[in-house]
């Protein structure tokens, strides 16, 4: 049955730079939070770090975030883990045979080639859901503004 789902449908992967998904999860999960989560991601998580080193900010930093993540061992399972678990992982890029693989930061551009590589016609349901990404310009600049908070730790 997969094999067959494999053979017949089109397969796109669109991956994301890594400290952009971190920063990403970060502010969608925990820091903006609006009190109607299913989970709260942001006590639990407070959990799992103070688990781990055994003391948590009384607001959860950036820094305490990454941190966990940097340090999370490989068994270690983690509610929000598909946030920034490696793709490889996740999408198996060395055993599915891709159609196309595109980058989240050039996605209007990838996602227009990929409908036209796809043969899809129908411009408007393309522009719309163009018009629906963050511009990369935003993107770039929020990351940086995080990324930067963050001090590297001796071994």
């Amino acid at each position: 049955m997969r094999e067959e789902l494999l053979r017949s449908y089109r397969k796109v992967m669109l991956a994301r730079r890594p400290d952009h998904r971190l920063v990403s999860t970060f502010r969608d999960k925990l820091e903006h939070r609006t009190g109607q989560e299913r989970v709260d991601f942001h006590a639990y998580l407070s959990w799992k770090i103070k688990e781990k080193f055994g003391y948590v900010s009384a607001q959860l930093t950036f820094q305490d975030f990454v941190s966990y993540i940097v340090q999370q061992g490989e068994q270690e399972e983690v509610l929000l883990d598909p946030h920034w678990r490696s793709l490889y992982q996740m999408c198996n890029p060395c055993v599915i045979n891709y159609d196309f693989i595109g980058k989240f930061e050039c996605l209007a551009e990838d996602v227009s080639y990929a409908f036209k590589m796809m043969k899809e016609e129908d411009d408007k349901e393309e522009d719309d859901f163009l018009f629906s990404s963050r511009a990369p310009a935003t993107t770039q600049s929020l990351a940086h503004t995080y990324l930067s908070q963050l001090h590297r730790t001796k071994d």
